[in-house]
């Protein structure tokens, strides 16, 4: 949530037209738990890249500015 929120992370946002999308988990929802089945997770934080064209990728737990970078950086 954090490294979501910085400066850097907004600007590489901005730089790639990203919609960022929260799911909040906080009151079970059968939606959000069917994509954390679809990814392999019992549970929160789920942090996925979605490219168009591509399947979503799914981010490191611990998230970071460098991870998010990376992930933008790297192709689809």
């Amino acid at each position: 949530r954090g490294a979501l929120r910085t400066a850097s992370v907004q600007r590489i946002f901005a730089d790639h037209d990203v919609a960022l999308l929260i799911g909040d988990w906080t009151r079970p929802d059968p939606a959000i738990t069917a994509v954390l089945q679809r990814y392999g997770r019992s549970g929160v934080p789920l942090y996925l890249v979605s490219r168009e064209g591509a399947e979503p990728r799914v981010l490191p737990q611990v998230l970071t500015p460098d991870v998010v970078r990376r992930a933008f950086a790297e192709p689809g």
